[in-house]
């Protein structure tokens, strides 16, 4: 591999001798003829390559760079990328396990604020060690540049997935993912730790199908010296924080996150959040003053149980909803054991014999009252509260 410390220009005419594109008399006779241009400028005027084979040797330059920048990585392709960081696939040289590793991009490096939530998210997820919530393998420095090596999700996340099948998913797949989240969210509860940033694109699919909860940036932990935000200081994202957090009155736990949780079920049932707006400002505004709407209204095709479910998630007051993810998990496992036949869009009525139509309706009516039974039965009992302050 060649040393990263070489001039670009330098570097480039190497990898074209390297490749055979040019010969060592030709570098030479390039090096004393540059005026002021650069070599890939110069190779394409004077005639000696193709513009597309000089774009495809600065291409692989960089990658070039970039492997050499990640020690005992190599760097397979870009998954994606934001104003504050880059992630890339990756595979161990020595393990060949693929791996996702995560850039702190040059425009945040100096962002003090976000290195330090970068090193929380590095942090909690390390400490949470589940399988339901994005494991971190490790944090790093190199060559200035600060990075984190997560497990790879090939799945993708929930809002892409969403987006991909026409805008929102189907009840059983929302249930499995949102049970999966439930329980991710118990572990991080047991570490002491608040999510806060629950939503549709911090949720990821692994190869089989299971939900992950990523990004632990946010994170709160309530042990006495945790001060990255304070009092008053709002942060999470529009139209999934609870109203608690979205006032920014610093008392929120867990339950913050169960109402986070209904948010996202909401929006991957009917294709947009329980509140909208034309600004995040307004999304804001308009989650503190409202309650959250009926869920049917927007997706007539959801069972009534997973209605119930969702809109309690949403009770503006924390009292109101589920008081632990552990609740939250019980209640969607339920559903889906007592009601084996999910609803989704409804088929035309005439593609159904009417004798059919009434048999499923009188099912339907029998399954979710008997759910009905074993939820009152389960939740109504005195619990103890998740609140920590």
């Amino acid at each position: 591999m060649m040393d990263i410390c070489m001039d670009k220009d330098a570097a480039l005419l190497e990898l074209a001798r390297k490749r055979r594109l040019l010969s060592a008399e030709q570098i030479e006779r390039l090096s004393g003829h540059r005026r002021g241009r650069s070599a890939a400028v110069m190779l394409v005027e004077d005639g000696f390559l193709d513009a597309q084979v000089v774009r495809a040797l600065r291409r692989d330059l960089q990658q070039e760079v970039v492997n050499h920048a990640f020690d005992g990585y190599e760097l397979t392709s870009k998954l994606g990328s934001g104003g504050m960081s880059v992630v890339f696939k990756a595979t161990d040289v020595v393990s060949r396990r693929v791996v996702a590793i995560k850039v702190v991009s040059p425009k945040a490096s100096g962002d003090q604020v976000f290195l330090d939530h970068f090193q929380r998210e590095a942090r909690s997820a390390a400490a949470v060690v589940h399988p339901h919530v994005i494991a971190c393998h490790g944090l790093g420095e190199t060559r200035g540049k600060v990075y984190m090596v997560l497990e790879y999700m090939a799945g993708g996340d929930t809002q892409a997935l969403a987006e991909r099948l026409g805008g929102h998913l189907d009840e059983k797949h929302v249930l499995e993912i949102a049970a999966d989240c439930a329980s991710g969210l118990e572990a991080i509860h047991a570490h002491g730790m608040v999510h806060r940033d629950i939503k549709p694109s911090n949720i990821f699919l692994d190869e089989h199908g299971r939900a992950k909860v990523a990004d632990l940036g946010l994170a709160k932990s309530h042990a006495p010296n945790d001060q990255l935000t304070l009092p008053g200081m709002r942060v999470g994202s529009p139209g999934y924080m609870a109203p608690e957090q979205a006032g920014g009155s610093g008392t929120t736990d867990i339950r913050s996150d169960i109402y986070s949780l209904g948010a996202t079920m909401f929006h991957l049932l009917a294709g947009r959040g329980p509140f909208v707006g034309r600004s995040p400002l307004e999304i804001i505004v308009n989650g503190l003053r409202h309650d959250a709407p009926p869920m049917r209204q927007f997706a007539p095709w959801v069972s009534p149980g997973m209605a119930v479910i969702v809109q309690r998630c949403l009770a503006r007051k924390p009292e109101e909803r589920y008081q632990l993810p552990g609740d939250l998990r019980l209640a969607l496992l339920d559903l889906r054991d007592a009601v084996p036949v999910v609803h989704t869009r409804p088929i035309s009525g005439k593609k159904r014999r009417t004798g059919r139509r009434r048999s499923f309706s009188m099912r339907v009516v029998v399954q979710v009252t008997s759910w009905a039974k074993r939820v009152v039965g389960r939740f109504f009992q005195p619990r103890a509260s998740a609140r920590n302050g």
